[in-house]
């Protein structure tokens, strides 16, 4: 038997389009519970696209215009001052996390870390360049959840060696990576860059350097872990 569904899509709008797929997912997937995706959340706090569909092996959203960025333009100052106020927005969204935030603070407290939604992925395939505005959208949002704040920006960081022939030579040095704190924290606190301490901008180097180690340690685990389990034809291990 086949089961046939009739719906009626108006074509001739964007919007149109956007409730006729809406109406046939209402149908396939009736118990979907979009509130619970991190995706959502994300959304809401205006840093994201809208997701319209969860499915057992991904998800259907919004389409985010613009361009993946690339260790060619990552490090130019229009591009990566985009990035540094995203992240900030980013870390200033306040979900229900409470539990995962109570679980990580008590092993963050000695060290005097905070703990934020952070989007956990920030390689430069994640991040969407636009520069009709000079502005940013970080895309994949899989990983998202409470995290050390200072792990978005450590990862971001040696991501600009690039992926399959890494060179991290071209990962931030010093002066760089201090100039993108300051225009971070200047988002994140909203102020002036002027008004940012330097020794803010001091500790968060301090905490960076730290989690660019654990940054390596996580992929690198994850990396065995593909090479054990993933179907993908891909070398993790290399």
């Amino acid at each position: 038997m086949v089961v046939t569904l009739a719906v009626v899509v108006d074509g001739r709008s964007e919007e149109g389009l956007q409730e006729g797929a809406k109406e046939v997912l209402s149908h396939v997937r009736p118990h979907w519970k979009q509130h619970t995706l991190t995706f959502k959340i994300v959304h809401k706090a205006g840093c994201g696209p809208e997701v319209y569909a969860a499915f057992i092996n991904g998800l259907c959203y919004e389409f985010t215009p613009g361009a993946p960025l690339t260790i060619d333009h990552v490090g130019e100052e229009e591009v990566w001052r985009a990035v540094a106020r995203q992240s900030a927005r980013f870390h200033n969204i306040q979900a229900a996390l409470q539990v995962l935030t109570d679980e990580l603070e008590a092993h963050l407290t000695p060290l005097s870390c905070p703990v934020v939604f952070c989007h956990n992925d920030l390689a430069l395939k994640n991040i969407i360049w636009r520069p009709e505005d000079s502005s940013v959208s970080f895309i994949d949002y899989e990983y998202s959840a409470a995290n050390y704040q200072p792990f978005d920006i450590a990862n971001h960081f040696n991501e600009y060696s690039g992926v399959e022939e890494r060179d991290f030579s071209l990962c931030p040095g010093d002066k760089q990576q201090r100039a993108w704190l300051r225009s971070y924290l200047s988002e994140l606190r909203g102020v002036e860059e002027t008004q940012v301490e330097e020794v803010e901008v001091d500790g968060w180097m301090g905490w960076v350097s730290k989690f660019s180690l654990a940054s390596h340690l996580f992929w690198g685990v994850w990396a065995f872990l593909q090479a054990c389990h993933s179907s993908i034809d891909f070398d993790y291990v290399e």
